[in-house]
Formats: structure tokens, C-alpha cells, sequence
């Protein structure tokens, strides 16, 4: 779409806290001439919308924001700024990733132009996804890939039929248990946040009042996220970041564009778990997880 538009439009907006997904394609975006205003959220990772609408010109052509962060849990106000886009008339893309089969997303209330997920978040298949367009006419996309005039000419390649069945069929169940997943993983939240709470020195880098209960990003004083990862590596499989950024040991630029700096976001770890975690292994991995981190201290301080 920014290559259809770039003739008169070439501002983008969106957060420092995104996936590297977006992040890696708006700095590419950059080296082709686009301009780039990212955002940065609060301590809790929060967007402020007043910085939003102020950051919008006539110059943008589209402002693009993931719902529920992949590192935090944290839920943005997606109505909100789809209300702000619609009134400013700039095109609003949703990484919905995270969201999708978590939070109930209705199209019909809320102004969304693009809405894009990943099947496997949702117990899919890996390898599948899907991108919502409202107007496509509207939209003007171009097609990455060419060599095929699938999806109206936007795809390249024969389509995968089994996976699509697959991830339709999926995001259908999901959907059915949205509210009974919900309230499972909250259980199993509260559960592993008291399981730690014998620990000192734990902060939670959040809250817990505006996020998905599967996703938890904590830090442990005097403990180094590397430390710890490797100390749970045959017994808990816990991150520093995104998964799809782990095999790098590099701080989290989401913790960071949080303002959190020092020790804190060194010592950040990222613990998720889904419908098929059981409230046995999530007391076990609080039991592992406070024993690695007592072990850990007690080393650094011999």
C-alpha cells in the first residue's frame, strides 16, 4: 500500500513497541523515503493518544499498531484510535497476532482498514495467516511476489487449501471459548504471581489491569535474564524477549521504549502459557523459577 500511495503520501505512524515484524518493514520503508514517526508508550506500555493525534499530518497515509504486545501482554485502546484515524482519514492496520481467538474483535463497530494475524497464535497450523482488508478498491495494494494472479492479484503461488480449512477452523473454536480461556488463564496468572510472591525483588514491567493474563514480563533484582535462562533451560522454557528475537541476548526494545533501563530491563524474562498449560505446571515452574533465582542470588553474593 505505501508504494501505491507514495505519491502523495508518505508519512507513517506507529509504536517503538512493535513486533520486529513492522519495526524491520517501516525502517525499510525509511530507506526508500518514507518518513517513520514511532511512537513511544508509557511506563506501562501504554500509547498516549493526545501523541497520536498531534503526530498525524497531512502528509499520512497510515498508522499501524499491534493490540496486545507479544513481550508485555499489554492491550492498546484499538477503538480509539480507529476513531481518531477514521476522523483524521488515514488508513488503520491492527497486528492482531496476539488478539486474535484472545479478544473478541468486531470489524462491523470498530473502523479497522487492515487487520492482520497468524494462525499458529491461536493453535492453527504454523505457516498460515490471513490479512483483513476493508476496501480494497480503497486500498490500492500491490502485490510483493509476482508470478500469479491469485487473491485478486495480490498473491503469488497456489493457495494452500488445507491450511486455510485449518486456520478458519481454528480461529471458529477459539472463538467459542473465548471467555472460558479468558478466565482459565487468569487462574493460572494468579496462580504463578503467587507462587513467586515469596520472592523479594520482583517487579512486574506492565500491569495487569490492561493485558492478556498469558503473557507476563518480569524482572528479578539482582538476577540477569541470561542467567536465569539458562539456569530453567532443562525445566522451564521462559524468554527474554520475543520468541522470535530469543536466539538473540540483546535487551528488549519493547522493555526499553517502555523507559525501563539498568538492571530492570537486563533482568527482564518473558513467561507465557496457553489453554493447554495445567495449574500442576504452572506451580511447578513458580517452585523451579523461585529456586533458580534463590541459587542465583546466593551465588553472587558468595
Amino acid at each position: 500500500m505505501a508504494h501505491s500511495q507514495a505519491h502523495h503520501k508518505k508519512h507513517i505512524i506507529t509504536s517503538a513497541t512493535e513486533h520486529k515484524s513492522v519495526l524491520d518493514c517501516c525502517k525499510q520503508l525509511e530507506r526508500q523515503g518514507f518518513r517513520v514517526t514511532y511512537l513511544r508508550p508509557n511506563r506501562k506500555g501504554l500509547l498516549d493518544l493526545h501523541e497520536l493525534e498531534t503526530a498525524i499530518s497531512d502528509e499520512t497515509l497510515l498508522v499501524s499498531v499491534m493490540q496486545v504486545n507479544n513481550e508485555t501482554g499489554m492491550i492498546q485502546d484499538i477503538a480509539a484510535i480507529a476513531e481518531i484515524c477514521q476522523q483524521k482519514q488515514v488508513f488503520f492496520h491492527i497486528d492482531a497476532a496476539q488478539s486474535a481467538g484472545k479478544l473478541a474483535i468486531d470489524l462491523n463497530q470498530i473502523s479497522i482498514d487492515f487487520l492482520s494475524v497468524s494462525g499458529h497464535k491461536f493453535y492453527a497450523p504454523k505457516g498460515i495467516g490471513c490479512l483483513y482488508i476493508r476496501h480494497r478498491t480503497k486500498a490500492a495494494l500491490m502485490p510483493l511476489l509476482h508470478g500469479g494472479g491469485q487473491e485478486q492479484g495480490l498473491r503469488a503461488g497456489t493457495l494452500p487449501v488445507h491450511q486455510i480449512v485449518a486456520m478458519t477452523t481454528a480461529l471458529n473454536l477459539q472463538q467459542r471459548r473465548l471467555q472460558m480461556d479468558w478466565d482459565y488463564l487468569t487462574q493460572l496468572r494468579q496462580c504463578l504471581l503467587e507462587a513467586l510472591s515469596q520472592l523479594d525483588g520482583v517487579q512486574l514491567n506492565g500491569d495487569t489491569q490492561h493485558s492478556v493474563p498469558h503473557i507476563i514480563n518480569l524482572s528479578f533484582e539482582d538476577v540477569s535474564s541470561e542467567a536465569l535462562l539458562i539456569a530453567l533451560r532443562e525445566t522451564v522454557a521462559i524468554a527474554s524477549g520475543s520468541a522470535c528475537n530469543s536466539g538473540a541476548m540483546e535487551a528488549s526494545h519493547v522493555l526499553r521504549a517502555m523507559g525501563i533501563e539498568g538492571d530492570r530491563l537486563y533482568n527482564a524474562v518473558r513467561i507465557s502459557f496457553g489453554r493447554y498449560t495445567t495449574e500442576a505446571e504452572i506451580k511447578q515452574a513458580g517452585r523451579k523459577i523461585c529456586e533458580q533465582v534463590q541459587r542465583l542470588r546466593a551465588l553472587a553474593l558468595a
